[in-house]
């Protein structure tokens, strides 16, 4: 018990300062540090996230997956260049990696586009290891920016652009064995494979997602099947998801109905928002949790966060005598 005690205190002393200094990032840059509710009456419009749910007064409610568009409601308002730090949840399986509860940051800059996005990361990254003396050789190498067509190539040497293709979509799962020629389950499927090599030399921001892996990002001027989506990997983890905004209400709309589902209330109190004009702006989400995993390398999310869902497990088998 001693031994855990004195763990605790050593990584929360680290969780503060590191926290602190992030804080500090943005101060020194003139952005607005806000916050927004962690309980929200809608469900998480991305497909590929699942809320945790709880009930008030016989009413269902959904612990934020993330404070993405309570934010955006602050743009509406003009609030100007603005960042949170806050729990977010999310119901996926616990691994070395994810946690149900977890630390997230994340910031909007009006009149930035998506790609210009790197320049923070960059900054932020940069500004940590110089105050923790750590990952700084890493950090300060030359950033790989690579579109996602050119890495998914550069790593399978099957292009991105055939799995658009129904009939080349389903040639590509045959030969890899894959009962299921979607392109979602195809693209992860393959994906998952590559991922854990994606920045191990440097870190790597790819850029251009095609749409239906673009969340609500906008389309590309260049080719309409893509979105103006980066996300940021630390040696083979993905630590940063952002993208330019759609500002468009009905394009807004059309995307969630183009990709959601009918069983859910999609948040039309935040299409009255975008009515009135929310500036453009790019606006990105980064897991502090990960990020202290690789600052302190460490290879299970637990060490860095004591309080986590492995360590409530554990404490219940030991009650229970397992």
């Amino acid at each position: 018990m001693y031994e855990e005690i004195v763990r605790l205190k050593k990584i929360y002393e680290f969780r503060s300062k590191f926290i602190k200094t992030v804080r500090e990032y943005f101060s020194f840059q003139g952005v607005k540090e806000v916050d927004t509710p962690l309980v929200t009456p809608y469900f998480s419009h991305d497909l590929n996230i699942s809320p945790l749910q709880t009930k008030y007064k016989g009413e269902i409610f959904y612990l934020a997956t993330s404070p993405e568009f309570f934010l955006k409601r602050l743009l509406v308002s003009n609030m100007g260049d603005i960042f949170e730090i806050t729990h977010a949840f999310r119901n996926d399986p616990i691994t070395n990696y994810h946690n149900p509860e977890f630390l997230i940051l994340e910031w909007y800059r009006e009149g930035w586009r998506y790609l210009d996005l790197v320049k923070d990361l960059e900054g932020l990254l940069k500004y940590l290891s110089n105050k923790f003396s750590m990952e700084t050789e890493y950090i300060n190498k030359k950033w790989e920016i690579i579109s996602l067509s050119e890495l998914f190539y550069k790593y399978t040497h099957i292009k991105l652009e055939d799995l658009f293709d129904a009939s080349k979509r389903k040639e590509i799962a045959l030969k890899l064995g894959y009962s299921n020629d979607s392109f979602e389950v195809i693209f992860y499927k393959i994906f998952i494979s590559i991922e854990e090599k994606i920045g191990k030399e440097r870190p790597t921001v790819i850029y251009d997602y095609p749409e239906v892996l673009g969340g609500f990002a906008k389309s590309t001027e260049t080719d309409s099947r893509f979105t103006q989506r980066i996300e940021l990997y630390l040696k083979g983890l993905e630590l940063a998801n952002g993208y330019t905004e759609i500002t468009d209400p009905i394009e807004q709309k059309m995307r969630w109905e183009k990709y959601g589902s009918q069983s859910f209330l999609y948040d039309i109190d935040f299409l009255t928002y975008l009515k009135y004009g929310m500036p453009e702006c790019a606006g990105i989400a980064l897991g502090l949790d990960r990020l202290m995993m690789c600052f302190l390398n460490k290879k299970d999310i637990s060490e860095v966060m004591p309080f986590s869902f492995k360590y409530f497990f554990k404490k219940r088998g030991e009650k229970s005598g397992k």
